[in-house]
């Protein structure tokens, strides 16, 4: 049994150092593909008239503060992310918890086993659709001719 984990934490850790260089590999060389976003343009796709039949047209150029629907979107998203998150936290503290209280009880101790479990699978999922959001909201950002936006930094450590 111990040695099954071991695997699959071996395996986790390769797996999470390996999956982002597939993600963000670039070609290299002056042999690279023109990009598919160089072909598709608003122009020829007939999305530039749909917007200006909508009044959407240029929506985000000059819209002062928050005025724009990709970055109202892109808030409400965050907000819901960091909320589910807090939830999840506390789903997964108050799983650790009913197996410290348990008292040995296999019953007890199996459900909060069961809520960890989902507490962690819950956190991949939301990590998960952080990446996913953030990228949806960065090409929508670029798409209204908008600088796309950094990701949030993090916070200062104390210093010693």
């Amino acid at each position: 049994m111990r040695f099954r984990f071991r695997q699959f934490l071996a395996l986790s850790v390769v797996a999470a150092l390996w999956v982002p260089q597939l993600a963000f590999a670039q070609a290299t060389g002056g042999t690279a593909p023109a990009p598919a976003r160089a072909s598709i343009t608003t122009a020829n796709t007939g999305l530039d008239a749909a917007a200006a039949n909508t009044g959407l047209s240029n929506a985000c150029q000059g819209a002062q503060g928050s005025a724009c629907v990709a970055r109202i979107m892109g808030g409400l998203i965050n907000i819901v992310l960091s909320l589910v998150g807090f939830l999840l936290l506390f789903y997964l503290l108050y799983g650790g918890i009913l197996w410290m209280t348990s008292g040995g009880d296999t019953e007890g101790v199996q459900k909060a086993k069961t809520m960890i479990q989902n507490a962690v699978v819950g956190m991949i999922i939301l990590g998960a659709s952080f990446a996913i959001s953030s990228f949806v909201l960065s090409q929508l950002a670029t798409a209204f001719g908008e600088p796309a936006a950094s990701a949030p930094e993090a916070p200062a450590s104390p210093g010693p």
